[in-house]
């Protein structure tokens, strides 16, 4: 060997495992990826576009999706940010109905607003 230490193959092994990592790291963010892009859709969305149900329905699906993930992606704490969000969402949904009820008036809104 060139260095005469033996040190190439710990090398190997070391940037052997930094490639795994890696590798690792890119199917989970190719897997959350979507997953990302939906909520920052509904994010977008203006008030008026708002359709409690089809949100929900929205971050159900997501649900699911993320249940079907690989293990080796659902160990990794991006999965489990991404699991956090999808979980607030879940929450705002059920606020998201109330609002948008027939039952809240202009001048609730007003009130609410103000």
């Amino acid at each position: 060997e060139a260095d005469g230490g033996g040190g190439g193959r710990a090398e190997d092994e070391l940037l052997g495992g930094i490639e795994r990592e890696l590798k690792d790291l890119h199917e989970v963010w190719a897997a959350l990826q979507g997953g990302w892009q939906v909520i920052e859709d509904l994010m977008d969305l203006s008030w008026s576009a708002v359709q409690p149900h089809k949100v929900r329905r929205t971050i159900e699906d997501l649900v699911v999706q993320l249940q079907k993930l690989p293990a080796r992606v659902r160990s990794y704490e991006a999965y489990d940010r991404m699991r956090g969000m999808v979980k607030k969402c879940q929450a705002v949904t059920l606020v998201l109905a109330d609002l948008r009820s027939e039952a809240i008036k202009d001048r609730h809104w007003r009130l609410i607003l103000d």
